[in-house]
């Protein structure tokens, strides 16, 4: 005999199921990031995905900063002992916006094969397309588990103007952000990361958006696997990125200002230097070779008030000496490339590379990390 189907007592579990699913889920708080196909069913990435989709969109960009290593070859790759493992950190040129992977920095010096006391250097790209020393201390903290090396700091006046959009992938888990924040005196960012997320929305159902963007990063991985590729960008894209690209201005404006600062000196306070020396407690005695990146300049404009339509003269000749002053404070390396690259090699009037341009700029590391990599 069937047992009689009563549809509201049916109903009433269900729901009580569900409330309870979400309250569990929300109390062992998972670290969803860390779950993940690369490196196991398909390849690790050779740099961080920032967008999934639309190869010209932004949406849909990991928020999770676990999830981003977990994509990343670094967090597959077993360390040997011949291995010197060189950490690269940085922008947009870095991580090689409008280059395919094996024209990029990273690429170009693996590709060398260089060797330090009888070491192999090899270059992972955990750059990101914002420029942030503090997005960079993040991604810093959580690649010291993988056993770095060295570090090269591809750095320009912006990445000391961080904003909470440069911080694009604390956003999902926060609470970390904050704890290391806190843990090494840089309390006055926190408004950039945001506030913590409440035991509410830490629910299944309030966090649909991280699962989805978490779920998407996993199915391109297949594509990823499959073509060999970043699914984000594809030659035809690249191509049409360059095309699309307006001729570089070189009309500058006479104006002096800079991010809400006149001349003649910048406002330290305004600069994230405190990022410096925090990590330098965070990385210890790990050698760190920070680089002032090439900058397009265009031509004739010796006199100038403006190096280019970012920045004035006055502003980063300022900043480079402060750069300078601040990291002999903490023992590390310096290299000014910012007039390496002349403005033909640049995609835009920004600080995008072509592919020529990238390996000029590889070019000239290569005997300064071989340099600090074996004094």
């Amino acid at each position: 005999m069937m047992a009689e189907v009563r549809p509201l007592r049916l109903l009433g579990k269900s729901i009580v199921a569900f409330v309870v699913t979400n309250l569990i889920f929300a109390a062992l708080n998972p670290a969803i990031g860390r779950l993940s196909i690369y490196n196991h069913l398909v390849p690790g990435r050779w740099r961080f995905p920032i967008q999934q989709g639309n190869p010209l969109s932004s949406s849909g960009a990991p928020q999770d900063l676990d999830a981003l290593f977990g994509s990343h070859e670094i967090s597959g790759t077993f360390k040997t002992r011949t291995e010197y493992r060189v950490l690269l950190l940085g922008d947009s040129q870095t991580w090689g916006a409008t280059l395919p992977f094996h024209q990029t920095l990273g690429a170009r010096l693996n590709a060398a094969r260089l060797s330090a006391c009888g070491m192999d250097l090899r270059f992972y790209n955990l750059a990101y397309p914002y420029g942030s020393v503090l997005k960079d201390f993040f991604t810093l903290d959580k690649s010291l588990p993988y056993r770095p090396d060295l570090v090269v700091w591809m750095l320009t006046p912006k990445s000391f103007r961080p904003t909470a959009e440069t911080l694009v992938f604390v956003k999902d888990d926060p609470g970390s952000a904050l704890d290391l924040l806190g843990a090494y005196n840089l309390d006055r960012y926190d408004t950039l990361v945001g506030p913590r997320v409440r035991f509410l929305k830490r629910t299944f159902i309030s966090q649909a958006a991280r699962l989805h963007r978490w779920a998407l990063l996993q199915v391109y991985g297949l594509i990823w696997a499959a073509t060999g590729f970043d699914h984000q960008w594809t030659f035809e894209d690249f191509r049409r990125i360059l095309e699309a690209a307006s001729p570089p201005a070189l009309h500058l404006s006479t104006k002096l200002d800079w991010d809400g600062m006149q001349p003649p000196r910048l406002r330290e306070r305004a600069l994230a230097l405190d990022v410096l020396p925090a990590t330098r407690k965070l990385i210890g005695d790990l050698p760190l070779l920070a680089v002032v990146e090439p900058m397009f300049i265009p031509p004739g404009n010796g006199v100038s008030p403006r190096y280019n339509r970012i920045y004035p003269r006055w502003a980063f000749d300022a900043f480079v000496q402060l750069l300078q002053s601040a990291l002999a404070r903490q023992g590390w390396g310096y290299l000014d490339l910012h007039a390496l690259v002349a403005y033909t090699d640049f995609v835009d009037d920004n600080f995008h590379l072509t592919a020529d341009g990238e390996a000029q700029l590889a070019q000239a590391l290569e005997p300064v990390i071989q340099k600090v990599a074996c004094p």
